[in-house]
């Protein structure tokens, strides 16, 4: 097997096989019981950016609950999650954020 060949069903396991000792490849169904071995691109440093923006994002949005007046929460809990949002708003003011992990809340304060 190597790479951009194409094989039918019954040589599946054997591309399977292949592209597990190899990185970067992948299978993709051509239709028609055919299928090619592909290799993945590597992303690019914007493409890292967005998906890290993107994850920080949907942290901001699952705390934002939190912000409100009238939800339940003690005040030095709140104020717990100010600093937490805080952390994720200068997340990215870091040159290499998109090559760190974000931390949840509780990772955040341990």
């Amino acid at each position: 097997m190597k790479i951009n060949e194409i094989f039918n069903l019954k040589e599946y396991e054997k591309a399977y096989d292949f592209i597990s000792q190899h990185q970067n490849m992948t299978i993709k169904d051509l239709g028609n019981n055919q299928f090619q071995i592909i290799s993945i691109p590597e992303q690019t440093q914007e493409s890292k950016q967005q998906q890290k923006r993107i994850e920080r994002d949907n942290l901001l949005i699952s705390t934002d609950k939190y912000m409100l007046s009238d939800f339940p929460i003690n005040e030095e809990t709140k104020q717990k999650y100010k600093i937490y949002r805080q952390y994720l708003r200068d997340f990215t003011k870091q040159n290499d954020f998109y090559q760190k992990a974000l931390k949840t809340f509780n990772e955040f304060f341990e």
